[in-house]
């Protein structure tokens, strides 16, 4: 009755034992220490891509070379057994049946016999390939925010309110220029920024600890090298319950950035000084030719304000006879952005004198930083004369060298005059220093409105006040009220 009783009750527990071979979600396998497989469930089947375990059976009789991409891997995975008797959660990447790998996590005893001799190993095998591609996005995405981190120069901390315990991002132990993973305490920590900031961002600390209040902060900071450096520090409260159990935020270098502000508001310094005390003027224009910007120079040049001129028309201030072609030249550096049009004409002075003006036009309207039409010019009104006057008394003295008669010579020399000065009357007559007396050689006036040759007042008479100032001081233009009355 006992032997009876003893197997008919085991019947049912090899019954439950096949079941749960059979059914088990995790794969279940008996192999020879060689490597081949005595006996797998399905679910390894499953796991390994055959349709059946017959089929794994029968295909796969090597599993070091057809089951490991690695035999290596097998052998250390008989080493541990042979050691320990046993392994738990040994990882490998392992190969389907057509070929595609997957990350394998085996537990497995080695069976021996009355010897000791291993005759088999069994254990269960579990397909932890989402994990392995879980874990490498994460290092990947770990190693990604690290490098960009280091990139930006940005850090993270916290600081856990419970334990006053400072915690330090990789980026932010290399920013402060000691080494990972040591973060100091609290008070350390504050004592890296530079005495003058240190009461602002222990007020900020202080705030966000009491009220959860967050900051943002740009200060000095001197790294445990020495160095000075600025820093951008953020921290924000992390709540339980409707208190502050925690502040953390981001840590950033920002020294570059700061130099280069610097670097800018000196190079704006000097570029304001250039302009604001430079000869040459500067105005901007609108593309429609309007004043938008004048430079004090500007007024130096033509005495006109910013105020004066702007949103006037450019043009406006040209004289007419010039206007067509500064018209094209603004028209052609619209045309060629970037490239300097040079352009010459005569302007109106707010005095209401004509000045000769020589420049550029340079389309920068596509600059987000200057959007207009840059005009650098220059007063070129005495130089032009100057050339003028040597032009005009090189062709005087060619012409006084070919002529023998003195109403000629006065001509010659009125004409030159005319071109000099552009006189309406005058009066040309010889001195005898040893006489004291002038002699008229032509006198010109306006008759009717035409400028004509007219009887002279001076016949060997003395010279009038103005005449001793022209013979002591040179010849000179004057305004006269009234014209000359004589009779036609």
């Amino acid at each position: 009755m006992k032997t009876t009783n003893t197997i008919s009750g085991s019947q049912p527990a090899e019954v439950n034992y096949r079941s749960i071979f059979e059914h088990a979600v995790e794969g279940i396998f008996q192999s020879t220490p060689e490597g081949r497989f005595l006996a797998v469930n399905p679910a390894l089947a499953r796991i390994l891509g055959f349709a059946s375990p017959e089929e794994l059976l029968t295909q796969r009789t090597d599993i070091a070379r057809q089951g490991y991409v690695r035999p290596e891997d097998r052998d250390e995975f008989k080493r541990l057994l042979a050691a320990d008797g046993s392994v738990g959660g040994f990882e490998y990447e392992s190969y389907r049946k057509d070929g595609s790998r997957l990350w394998l996590s085996e537990s497995a005893r080695a069976v021996r016999d009355a010897a000791g001799q291993v005759i088999c190993y069994e254990g269960t095998i579990e397909d932890i390939t989402a994990r392995k591609q879980a874990e490498s996005a994460l290092a990947a995405a770990a190693d990604l925010f690290e490098r960009t981190s280091a990139m930006a120069k940005v850090g993270g901390w916290e600081l856990d309110l419970r334990t006053l315990k400072v915690s330090w991002t990789l980026e932010t132990c290399r920013i402060h220029e000691v080494d990972p993973p040591v973060a100091p305490v609290l008070e350390a920590a504050i004592n890296f920024y530079a005495p003058e900031a240190r009461p602002v961002i222990q007020a900020a600390v202080q705030a966000g600890m009491d009220h959860g209040t967050p900051w943002d902060l740009e200060l000095p900071l001197i790294t445990a090298k020495g160095r000075r450096i600025w820093v951008r520090a953020q921290g924000s409260a992390v709540f339980e319950d409707g208190k502050a159990v925690k502040l953390h935020g981001a840590f950033q270098d920002i020294t570059q950035r700061k130099q280069a502000e610097a670097e800018a508001r000196a190079n704006e310094q000097r570029f304001r000084a250039l302009i604001e005390h430079g000869h040459d003027g500067i105005v901007l224009f609108a593309a429609d030719g309007s004043v938008l910007y004048a430079s004090p120079s500007t007024t130096n040049v033509l005495g006109y304000l910013t105020e004066d001129i702007r949103q006037h028309n450019a043009l406006e201030y040209v004289h007419h006879e010039w206007q067509d072609a500064v018209r094209e030249q603004m028209a052609e550096s619209l045309r060629r952005p970037g490239v300097a049009v040079l352009s010459q004409g005569y302007v109106r002075h707010k005095d209401g004198q004509w000045r000769f003006l020589e420049g550029t036009f340079t389309n920068l309207l596509h600059e987000p930083g200057v959007g207009a039409i840059v005009c650098n010019f220059r007063d070129l009104t005495e130089r032009r004369l100057a050339k003028q006057r040597l032009a005009a008394f090189a062709k005087l003295g060619r012409q006084l060298n070919a002529t023998y008669q003195a109403d000629e010579a006065a001509r010659t020399i009125l004409g030159v005059a005319d071109e000099l000065l552009g006189y309406d009357c005058c009066t040309l007559a010889l001195y005898d220093a040893t006489t004291d007396l002038c002699s008229s050689l032509m006198t010109v006036d306006v008759l009717n409105g035409q400028r004509q040759e007219v009887p002279s007042v001076y016949e060997n008479a003395p010279p009038s006040p103005r005449m001793r100032r022209a013979i002591a001081q040179g010849a000179e233009l004057v305004l006269r009220e009234e014209p000359l009355a004589f009779a036609p």
